[in-house]
């Protein structure tokens, strides 16, 4: 099923939505167009489509304001992914839709590390981690497969 039939059968036409971190490549199927919120303005030499420049845990939206939150290969780069779920679902209508694509763990740069158990996922989001957090820092710089990174 491609994401054109999932967004169809899943939100429909005419639904408020955001979409974080879409970068130049947005999940295509959105219509009308979502509101696109990114932290960078552009990746590489590629233009972001942003409406709004901001973060995935803190979104420039009213609560319970719209039908839909997208997010596709963002939670995993984000410090402290229960925070941003947390924000996500606030944002979204109740019976509304948070549809999210992650990546195939096997097939990243950052195969090689350990899983990260959820007790660790609690206490960032108790502890108010961001992404200025020193030990996810050195845990990037340390425990990836730099001949599988390629940040394109």
């Amino acid at each position: 099923m491609t994401h054109e039939e999932k967004i169809s059968q899943w939100i429909g036409a005419g639904r408020v939505g955001t979409e974080i971190g879409a970068g130049a490549s947005p999940v295509p199927g959105l219509d009308p167009a979502p509101i696109y919120v990114d932290c960078f303005k552009s990746f590489g030499a590629a233009p972001n489509r942003a409406d709004y420049y901001g973060h995935a845990c803190r979104l420039p939206f009213h609560d319970h304001a719209l039908d839909y939150v997208v997010a596709s290969h963002v939670l995993e780069h984000v410090a402290n992914p229960v925070a941003a779920l947390a924000e996500w679902y606030r944002v979204v209508q109740p019976g509304g839709i948070i549809y999210l694509v992650v990546p195939n763990r096997t097939a990243t740069f950052d195969h090689t590390r350990e899983l990260t158990p959820v007790d660790h996922l609690l206490n960032d989001f108790l502890a108010g981690t961001t992404a200025c957090d020193r030990t996810h820092i050195d845990e990037f710089a340390t425990k990836v497969d730099w001949f599988r990174f390629a940040p394109d």
